[in-house]
């Protein structure tokens, strides 16, 4: 019989030997580290109609070989600014008091073999604003010295030069100009802030932003949309101005100018005026009637034909009269022209 001493010797022996295996490192097997998460890469995903259109970009004076038929050698010589309208064959492009012109200048030259026609839609202009907008070309294009649209046989290497224009906002300047030709190629960028040519006093502060009221003097002509527009005088009437009466507290205050009809288009001779008390009150005009007729004086003329007109106003008595108004209105109002006055609203005007 085995000694219970002896079993639990070797028992104890057999449990060394395992622990100490256990806690021994295994040869031959390499510690794996741990795996690192895979980093994924970012996808670009295209975006359409963002890429600029292939091209040039243009200065002033250097010509460029544009279209990829009919080809044409275009050389942009000018821009300038002005509140002017442009007339070209009846029609007008005819600034009012929210817009100006853009009226460009260039030269256009046949480089092929061939005889070529060049007309007012063989290239398309683009000016972009300050807020980036678009504005397009009026679709006029004229040849210098001519007022009709273009349309010409250009003999290999003859040359022309031309004048387009674009309504632009009256507000800021346009920093942007793009010249494309209708068959296609590469599309010319100017940067216009260099090369305009500036509006002057009165019609702006700073040469770019058009003022909404110019003031103007007595005995000038101005430009307005369709019509010049010259002040001359200002008298008093009681009671009647033609077929219109006035109760006995007020005056009749005639405001008289000379119009002369300045783009060959249809409309008619329409105004409208105020006068400006010095209290800052204003008063209405009762409507035009001919200079020396007491009738109306809004009929058809001719491109050129001046006539004299007399603005009537109900005015009551005994007002001081500081400042008188005058704008053309069309479909919309063109910009205003003011003229200082002082005078009282009595019989002799003192």
């Amino acid at each position: 019989m085995k000694s219970p001493t002896l079993f639990a010797a070797v028992a104890a022996v057999c449990l060394a030997s395992v622990s100490t295996a256990s806690a021994m490192p295994q040869q031959g097997k390499a510690k794996q580290a741990p795996k690192k998460a895979a980093v994924q890469k970012p996808t670009t995903r295209p975006v359409l109609g963002t890429a600029q259109l292939p091209g040039d970009n243009g200065k002033l004076n250097q010509a460029y070989t544009m279209g990829q038929t009919r080809k044409v050698n275009f050389t942009l010589t000018g821009a300038r600014y002005t509140k002017t309208r442009w007339t070209i064959d009846g029609r007008a492009a005819a600034p009012d008091k929210t817009t100006k012109l853009l009226v460009l200048s260039f030269s256009i030259q046949n480089p092929n073999p061939e005889i070529t026609n060049f007309n007012m839609g063989t290239l398309k202009f683009t000016a972009i604003d300050q807020e980036n907008v678009n504005h397009e070309y009026e679709g006029m294009v004229i040849q210098k010295a001519e007022e009709k649209n273009l349309t010409m046989d250009l003999k290999p290497a003859q040359k022309i030069e031309c004048e387009t224009v674009i309504v632009v906002p009256a507000k800021g300047v346009v920093p942007k100009l793009m010249v494309a030709h209708d068959t296609g190629g590469g599309v010319l960028r100017y940067d216009l802030r260099p090369i305009v040519q500036k509006l002057d006093k009165p019609f702006s502060e700073d040469g770019a932003t058009a003022v909404e009221t110019i003031n103007a003097e007595k005995d000038a002509y101005y430009p307005l949309m369709h019509w010049d527009v010259k002040y001359l005088s200002t008298a008093i009437s009681e009671k009647r101005f033609g077929n219109w009466t006035i109760s006995d507290n007020k005056v009749f205050v005639l405001a008289k100018f000379q119009i002369k009809k300045a783009s060959k288009t249809g409309y008619i001779a329409r105004f409208r005026a105020e006068l400006i008390s010095e209290d800052g009150d204003r008063y209405d005009d009762q409507g035009m009637k001919k200079a020396s007729l007491e009738e109306g004086a809004n009929g058809p003329t001719e491109f050129g034909q001046e006539m004299n007109v007399r603005m009537a106003f109900a005015i009551p008595k005994g007002v001081k009269i500081a400042k008188l108004r005058i704008w053309e209105d069309q479909s919309k109002s063109s910009t205003a022209l003011e003229f200082p006055i002082e005078m009282v609203a009595t019989m002799d005007g003192k």
